[in-house]
């Protein structure tokens, strides 16, 4: 609830003075704000400091904790990934923004922390224009002989099947056939 005025602006008939409404509504506030800051440890208050408000402050820890809480939810997804066997299933359009967002090398930190905190993650076809966007903004900015990084690249084999890793944190390579992928 927004805060009334504090004080009454002064009419014909009336002088201006302090607002009652406000009046109530600073005590009940107080209230709160003592309640909050009675429940929070250490590091939660120092997170709301000049906050003087319970809006302020309810909003300044739900602002640092969702930011956490996406970040925990990526992790999590992460961990997952990381435990699925059968490569050769449908990959889902967020399984598949989340595995690239894992592969990118340290210059893409910018859209990584850009994509993960704000959610919902973006349908992957949405998600590789952006990429190939801030990829081409990358190289614009680069001296020509920084190398040829791509974001997204692939070899392709004289055979219809390749093998496909992941990394040492998938710890396994599956061999599929590029027909196979399904994005659902």
């Amino acid at each position: 609830m927004l805060a009334p005025t504090p004080t009454v602006p002064a009419t014909d008939n009336v002088t201006a003075g302090p607002n009652p409404a406000y009046l109530k509504w600073f005590q009940q506030d107080q209230l709160v704000v003592s309640y909050l800051v009675a429940t929070m440890t250490k590091l939660m208050l120092s997170l709301i400091v000049g906050k003087s408000t319970a809006l302020e402050m309810w909003t300044c820890l739900k602002d640092n904790f969702s930011q956490q809480s996406i970040a925990n939810a990526a992790n999590i997804h992460f961990q997952l990934m990381d435990m699925t066997k059968a490569i050769c299933e449908p990959v889902s359009s967020t399984d598949l923004v989340t595995a690239v967002l894992r592969g990118l090398d340290p210059d893409y930190a910018m859209i990584v922390t850009a994509i993960l905190n704000f959610p919902p993650l973006p349908r992957f076809e949405d998600f590789r224009a952006h990429l190939l966007f801030y990829e081409s903004q990358l190289l614009g900015t680069k001296p020509a002989d920084s190398g040829n990084t791509t974001a997204l690249v692939t070899t392709q084999s004289s055979s219809p099947t390749a093998n496909i890793t992941h990394g040492p944190s998938y710890g396994h390579a599956q061999s599929c056939k590029w027909s196979s992928w399904q994005f659902t």
